[in-house]
């Protein structure tokens, strides 16, 4: 009997002192973690629209795709973090649009593409051509990435029109 019960008492304590450490190594990387995650996003709402030196949270209801929204400058523009499905995943943008629509900059957060064909969307001479549009139906998908240039090309052109979706709601 005492052959069963030692092991089990001995595995039973490594994993108590595994977890323990887990958990330890856990609580204490979290707010290096966090605060990693919000200088990275206020360094990224910076580069997708220039001189936006006053950014309010938009606190209404988040019109379409979108997940996060900065007010820029008392309404100047936005700042618009939202999701597309693309082929491989979810991507996550942040875009910076102007009240009227037109694109400031686009910055990929976050995607699962295939390596080579769909990631072609972060390249950055494709997202140039988006930059100073606010209609980019002139802006082609890229051949191999249809999926995933569709996604990002669709979600272009919702961030276009979502300054007239804010502009009632707007804080």
């Amino acid at each position: 009997m005492k052959d069963i019960i030692m092991p089990i008492a001995v595995l039973t304590a490594i994993c108590l002192i595994c977890s323990a450490a887990l958990a330890a190594t856990y609580q204490t990387t979290k707010p290096v973690i966090e605060a990693a995650a919000a200088a990275e996003a206020t360094a990224a709402r910076a580069i997708v629209y220039e001189g936006a030196a006053d950014l309010q949270e938009y606190t209404g209801e988040l019109p379409g795709s979108a997940t996060e929204i900065y007010v820029v400058n008392g309404g100047e523009g936005y700042v618009i973090t939202a999701v597309t499905k693309g082929f491989g995943g979810p991507i996550e943008v942040m875009t910076g649009v102007k009240a009227d629509g037109t694109i400031t900059g686009v910055k990929i957060l976050s995607m699962s593409e295939t390596s080579g064909l769909g990631t072609q969307i972060d390249n950055d001479d494709y997202k140039a051509k988006y930059i100073g549009q606010n209609n980019v139906d002139n802006v082609d998908t890229i051949a191999g990435s249809t999926i995933s240039s569709s996604a990002f090309k669709t979600l272009m052109q919702e961030m276009t029109q979502m300054p007239q979706q804010l502009s009632g709601g707007a804080n």
